[in-house]
């Protein structure tokens, strides 16, 4: 339950992108992966990855102050492997997932199962990616952006 109201305030306090740039990768991105509608895309302080977020009308969220520093090229990776996740409905088997990690909590072949499941609807949606981009060019991404938001993380623990 507290994961719910955290996560209805994250999306209260998010802000809408309307960065020109954004909204072009954006759009090539959901036209380039045949998708039937363009999902929102919003920015948060209070999230350190991107995500995306909601059921119904799923969003993808991005961090703040991470955004202004990654290049156009970065950003269309990211959004291709977000809206991958948008696209196989991933935040449905998500929230199954929950539901079900509800009831069986105590079932530590659950918990087991719940890990790999979450790992290979990580590793779908990179292959999304690695259709457009080399593995080289995607693993450098991976590595500037999460050494970028780890040290922000760092930052703000260190406040």
């Amino acid at each position: 339950m507290i994961g719910w109201w955290r996560l209805r305030q994250i999306i209260r306090h998010s802000s809408p992108i309307n960065q020109r740039t954004t909204t072009e990768i954006l759009k090539r991105t959901v036209d380039n992966l045949d998708m039937k509608c363009c999902p929102r895309i919003h920015t948060s302080q209070q999230i350190t990855t991107p995500m995306v977020i909601g059921t119904w009308n799923p969003s993808i969220l991005l961090p703040f102050p991470q955004l202004q520093e990654i290049s156009p090229p970065e950003l269309e990776q990211i959004l291709i492997h977000e809206c991958a996740h948008i696209q196989r409905r991933d935040h449905w088997v998500w929230l199954l997932q929950r539901i079900g990690r509800t009831i069986c909590w105590i079932n530590p072949l659950y918990h087991w199962m719940h890990a790999e499941l979450s790992r290979a609807r990580e590793e779908l949606c990179d292959n999304h990616v690695l259709q457009q981009w080399t593995g080289l060019d995607y693993a450098q991404t991976l590595s500037k952006v999460s050494n970028r938001w780890h040290q922000h993380d760092l930052m703000i623990t260190s406040l």
